[in-house]
């Protein structure tokens, strides 16, 4: 009996801990979409890096970035930056049905180092801009990119509904399973929502 409650006590404190790791490294999924995971610490980075660049690119045009700290407009590039995490995960998925992992990754680093983040220069006026790390950059915004692009290009190797990429997107979006842990958005089918 004794050895009962020890074993529990051990993975009670297991599962707290756990808990605390996750929260603490921001690392817990906030979406689900068919069997992946979008994690809270992606999001984060996205909607940061989104965040910074209207703002620099507001100033760099003489403009006021005030409009940024609006509630509505907080929430709408939330909202957006979610959206967009929920699509990279489909086309992901999509990637990953239709071309060797090793493949994969060779045509992503040929996209990627076309980028020019070998130039210290190019690289600190991309981080600037961005307000990110040059790696948070090449993982939340060129990779996916890359791999966006990969998968068009696959489509329309196929001549399989390639004619528009966006249509394609939009259905794909229509047919998967999203769950959405954010109580603040909810899934409407074929893109986030704000609840009201």
């Amino acid at each position: 009996m004794k050895y009962k409650n020890k074993f529990l006590v051990l993975i009670v404190i297991v599962f707290i801990a756990s808990g605390i790791y996750f929260f603490v490294s921001r690392n817990y999924p906030i979406a689900f979409v068919d069997n992946s995971s979008i994690l809270n610490s992606d999001f984060q980075g996205s909607y940061l890096i989104n965040y910074n660049f209207y703002s620099n690119s507001l100033k760099a045009n003489n403009q006021d970035a005030i409009i940024l700290k609006s509630d509505d407009v907080i929430k709408e590039l939330k909202r957006a930056t979610l959206d967009v995490l929920i699509e990279q995960e489909i086309i992901d998925n999509e990637l990953n049905k239709r071309v060797k992992a090793d493949d994969l990754l060779k045509m992503i680093d040929e996209k990627v180092s076309v980028a020019g983040l070998n130039s210290d220069k190019f690289k600190k006026e991309v981080e600037f801009l961005y307000g990110a790390s040059a790696e948070n950059i090449k993982k939340l915004v060129l990779i996916p990119k890359a791999k966006e692009e990969i998968l068009e290009g696959r489509l329309i190797l196929e001549n399989s509904q390639a004619d528009n990429f966006d249509d394609w997107v939009k259905q794909k979006k229509s047919e998967a399973k999203v769950e959405i842990l954010m109580p603040e958005f909810n899934w409407d089918k074929t893109e986030v929502i704000l609840e009201n």
